[in-house]
């Protein structure tokens, strides 16, 4: 099996629990491969463990997942992700974590990623209303918070530094002798 490029898995049984984990052991055996259809698996989370290993990747299908969440971790993994990324009928669970999903969906240079833009999120298991993934997170989570916390800093800082400048120059312009 170490040599095999092309895997496809769907509607498995023995998935059903701890799927994610068989995943990664799964995937640890085959690190030659280039392409990864996922259908059915009752996945639950994608992490960064399950794709580490996988160095020759090219095109990963995600397709009729319920409630999954993409973990944070996979953020570091996005230079090295395939350049293929396909969802459909993908439903992610409603969360601001994900939000960093987004931006890479839209802007990552080295990966093109198609059927996000359709997908939807539930609140929880038992929430059947189909709310859009990015209109959820346009709605309920903050916007760059990272940057936003950066230009209060800089703008903070540099008022500081004018403020200080300022006192420096009145202080050294007033003489303690007065002139005759």
């Amino acid at each position: 099996m170490p040599r095999l490029c092309v895997l496809e898995l769907g509607d498995l049984n023995f998935f059903y629990e701890s799927s994610t984990k068989k995943l990664e052991m799964l995937l640890k055996e085959v690190p030659q491969l280039q392409v990864l259809a996922l259908s059915h698996l009752n996945l639950r989370n994608l992490s960064v463990s399950s794709f580490k290993s996988l160095h020759h990747f090219k095109l990963l299908l995600l397709n009729s997942e319920l409630a999954l969440e993409m973990d944070s971790s996979l953020q570091e993994l996005i230079p090295q992700m395939s350049p293929y990324v396909y969802f459909s009928d993908v439903t992610f669970t409603c969360q601001c974590e994900a939000s960093w999903v987004e931006s890479w969906a839209t802007q990552a240079p080295n990966t093109f990623v198609c059927g996000l833009e359709k997908s939807v999120c539930m609140t929880n298991t038992s929430d059947y209303s189909s709310t859009l993934l990015f209109s959820f997170l346009a709605a309920n989570c903050p916007h760059d918070a990272e940057f936003g916390g950066f230009l209060i800093s800089f703008t903070l800082a540099l008022l500081l530094i004018a403020h200080m400048t300022l006192s420096l120059e009145a202080f050294s312009s007033v003489s303690p002798w007065p002139c005759c």
